[in-house]
């Protein structure tokens, strides 16, 4: 019976290291697609939060691809493939699967560099998308829901330790942001056609176009 024990903890244990080895190839060729498609991102980046894709979706995708999400851990792998596929519906340019020679990695990948890697690139690709909303009344961006959807990803790549899980507004044309420790931020358009930070008694923090 001990022996028995033993054999499916060891199976268990491979199988868990199968998953990340997929998982830690899949964040390394996802970075490669993006680094090749750097001149796109912001046309990337705008299509996903236009689209359906939920704020933890775009956190995996685009800020925090070395988080897991404890709620659903298998699909790690899958939000990189769509990563990828967002990729390729956005540029419509076919860019070669990257080989990824196990030789080349040492045991302990550490995905964090991967992250950090990736965080440079969106991080300037989502300020850019901020800065033609604010500035150049960007009208993809007039919906102030979508506006808020932005603005949740830009902290969730700022502040990866703290990334977005929720975004929502409210009558009062209020972005009610949650992060992933149960924290809500809030920020509105003042009568100075500026996005302002809120504290919860609604006073003014910062402008949003000094935190970018």
């Amino acid at each position: 019976m001990n022996l028995l024990c033993v054999l499916i903890s060891f199976a268990l244990v491979k199988a868990f290291v199968a998953v990340l080895d997929i998982r830690d190839k899949q964040v390394i060729i996802t970075n490669r697609h993006i680094e090749l498609a750097i001149d796109f991102m912001p046309k990337i980046i705008k299509r996903i939060v236009l689209g359906p894709s939920s704020m933890k979706e775009m956190a995996f995708m685009l800020a925090v691809p070395e988080y897991t999400d404890d709620d659903n851990k298998s699909r790690m792998v899958l939000y990189q493939i769509q990563m990828q596929t967002e990729i390729m519906m956005s540029t419509n340019i076919h860019i070669q699967i990257p080989e990824i020679i196990q030789d080349n990695f040492d045991g302990n990948i550490d995905l964090s560099v991967y992250g950090n890697k990736r965080r440079i690139i969106t991080r300037e690709a989502t300020k850019t998308l901020i800065r033609g909303a604010t500035r150049d009344n960007d009208r993809d961006f007039e919906d102030f829901f979508a506006m808020c959807r932005l603005i949740g990803l830009f902290r969730s790549i700022k502040y990866p330790e703290l990334y977005m899980i929720k975004a929502e507004t409210d009558k009062t044309e209020t972005c009610i942001l949650t992060d992933r420790n149960g924290k809500i931020i809030r920020y509105r358009s003042c009568t100075d056609d500026r996005i302002w930070e809120l504290k919860p008694n609604d006073d003014l923090i910062q402008p949003l176009s000094d935190q970018l």
